[in-house]
């Protein structure tokens, strides 16, 4: 690949005037994600590159479907609001966020890899604070032929119903926030929980730097037991984030064990009409491997 690409760059004028050094690692990268480029992204990369030189190119380079385990991103207070999982090059790398390498360790002696969860074994919370009709009229219809799904609705949870949430395989958040306002901090540390957690509202994935380490609502999710937290980075528009819901669950529900719910998070970022503003502030915090051990729903 090296000596085709030099190649075409050895004559005329116009490949002169932008030749640049073609190293064994600009190859490497090349071949590596040649699949999700486009070839206006190569020739940005090496102008003046032939047919014959993509072609070569295309043929060497790794699959798009090529299976690859989960990155674990443990990032320091600087790099940690970076949406490093919504990049181009990571489309088909599944990634998670861990405080660090000592806690994913723990996280793992805590719960099996790969998680299972019940489908039907699910908590909702819908608009708590009832002030998102459009969020309520999305979901309400969908969430109700959910087999076995249970929540509340229109009015803040109870102790009791958020025990019950922490302790189902699978709950999920639709209102503003983190819902920390109704349940947060040591509160939820203290009740515990083994679900997976999906905060979907504003800001809820947002963790805050301090001397002891990381704060914020899904560090204290994890740090009651939950193997999983999903949440968003920044504020985020209702219906887009309601979209983005919707995609996420339906992708995973329908594909099952087959796919974890980590590897889906990337393509439901395309159910976004703001894929760079709302679709790339989603992640996951802690365990990767979640996956959904019943479809029939």
């Amino acid at each position: 690949v090296r000596e085709a690409v030099v190649s075409t760059q050895s004559t005329g004028e116009l490949k002169r005037k932008h030749k640049v050094e073609v190293t064994s690692f600009l190859c490497q990268y090349l071949l590596e994600h040649y699949s999700i480029l486009t070839n206006e992204e190569v020739l940005e990369l090496v102008p003046g590159l032939t047919p014959l030189a993509l072609e070569l190119m295309e043929s060497l380079a790794v699959p798009a479907s090529t299976s690859r385990h989960p990155v674990l991103l443990c990032l320091d207070e600087t790099s940690d609001i970076i949406p490093w999982e919504a990049c181009s090059v990571y489309n088909t790398q599944p990634i998670s966020r861990v405080p660090s390498v000592s806690f994913a360790l723990s996280l793992r002696k805590l719960r099996s890899v790969p998680v299972k969860l019940k489908s039907e074994d699910t908590f909702y919370i819908l608009d708590p604070q009832e002030n998102l009709p459009k969020t309520q009229e999305f979901f309400k219809d969908w969430l109700s032929k959910k087999d076995g799904w249970k929540g509340v609705s229109s009015k803040p949870p109870t102790i009791p119903e958020y025990t019950a949430a922490l302790n189902s395989d699978l709950f999920v958040y639709l209102g503003h926030g983190s819902g920390k306002e109704f349940l947060g901090g040591k509160s939820v540390q203290d009740l515990g929980g083994r679900a997976v957690a999906l905060l979907m509202g504003c800001c809820s994935g947002k963790l805050k730097s301090t001397p002891m380490g990381y704060t914020g609502t899904a560090m204290d999710y994890l740090l009651s037991g939950c193997p999983a937290v999903v949440g968003y980075l920044w504020n985020i528009t209702d219906r887009d984030c309601d979209r983005y819901t919707k995609k996420l669950l339906d992708l995973w529900l329908e594909k099952g064990c087959d796919v974890s719910l980590l590897a889906l998070m990337n393509p439901s970022r395309g159910a976004c009409k703001l894929p760079h503003l709302v679709g790339a502030a989603p992640v996951l915090y802690g365990v990767p491997d979640i996956l959904c051990d019943n479809t029939e729903l």
